[in-house]
């Protein structure tokens, strides 16, 4: 597997998580926070706003405002918790 394919496959994993939590977001909104989880990964050493603008593609500011937008952290982590809880078992069987 190359890298472009673990990055589709972390988007997509990524994406399937927010939609499918109770917490309802803007379509830009989720384009943007899957960009900033997708950079943050792939940014090495230190992240601050100055370098996710220059890896994300977008200004400091964007990251900055957009990062006051409160999301249900605790639904995400549940929901990822009971799906890779049941795909864990699914490949013990």
């Amino acid at each position: 597997m190359n890298v472009l394919a673990i990055l589709k496959d972390f988007t997509f994993r990524c994406k399937s998580i927010f939609e499918n939590t109770t917490t309802k977001m803007s379509k830009r909104f989720l384009n943007w926070l899957i960009l900033t989880i997708r950079t943050v990964a792939l940014i090495p050493g230190k992240v601050n706003l100055t370098r996710l603008s220059r890896y994300g593609g977008r200004t400091a500011k964007t990251f900055a405002s957009n990062f006051k937008t409160p999301i249900d952290w605790k639904s995400a982590a549940l929901y990822i918790k009971n799906n890779e809880t049941r795909r864990y078992v699914k490949s013990l069987i």
